[in-house]
């Protein structure tokens, strides 16, 4: 009997432990480090159209696209930007698009995730504004003159399995085998099996000089952009201070 009674009470441990966790996990909904070029924060660099490089580079271990995603972002800077919006489509340019832009998109993409993986976002000293981006993404201004600045975004989707969350619920040991198969991601680190969540690094280069106006770094727990709430979510945060909230 009495072994039956500590057996209840292990489990009801374990409950409050798993709710204590999703509580905590709820509680840091947001994190954004979002760093903009004073010059461009202050008008003096004459931006007018911002091209929009889509599709968005989406990463997910689903088949799920980023288009839900890409939507929200394209409808956050239509309404509440002061810039004019144009999509850089390969359909759109079908004369300019050859395989120098796609080695030059391909190149940008790739810098991209290099800032992200140096962990340039975590600088407090804001050098990376006082960078270039590189130099080559000037040529596709080639695609459209009107086009001053590109933004490049990069979305990466973590699917949580829901029996993962569940072995809390077991003790201790549930707990370790949960763990144990957390997804340990190179800009993130280790995190909950259990949980959806999603990050996304976004970054706006002037393309007559290649400097880099603005960046932003966005981690959002408990989100499944295929879902139009969420994605609407994401977005604000990927645009936060490019757009009006």
């Amino acid at each position: 009997m009495g072994k039956i009674k500590r057996m209840k009470q292990g489990s009801l441990v374990g409950v409050l432990f798993l709710g204590l966790c999703m509580l905590v996990s709820s509680g840091c909904a947001s994190t954004h480090f979002a760093k903009m070029s004073q010059d461009f924060k202050d008008r003096k660099i004459d931006i007018r159209t911002i091209g929009f490089l889509a599709p968005l580079e989406y990463m997910s271990n689903r088949d799920d696209d980023g288009k839900v995603l890409e939507n929200a972002i394209i409808e956050s800077l239509r309404n509440k930007s002061i810039y004019q919006l144009k999509l850089v489509r390969k359909a759109d340019y079908p004369e300019q698009w050859n395989s120098d832009v796609e080695r030059i998109i391909s190149n940008s993409r790739e810098y991209l995730r290099d800032i992200e993986l140096k962990g340039l976002w975590k600088d407090k000293k804001n050098t990376i504004i006082s960078r270039k981006f590189s130099e080559e993404i000037k040529q596709l201004q080639s695609l459209d003159p009107e086009i001053d600045a590109l933004l490049l975004v990069k979305c990466k989707q973590h699917y949580g399995n829901p029996w993962a969350g569940g072995l809390y619920a077991f003790g201790l040991l549930g707990g370790l085998v949960a763990a144990a198969g957390a997804d340990d991601d190179p800009v993130i680190g280790k995190h909950s099996p259990a949980d959806n969540d999603v990050y996304s690094s976004a970054v706006l280069v002037d393309l007559k000089t290649a400097d880099i106006l603005w960046y932003n770094f966005a981690l959002r727990y408990g989100l499944n952009v295929t879902k139009a709430k969420d994605a609407d979510n994401m977005a604000k945060d990927i645009l936060s201070e490019l757009v009006n909230k």
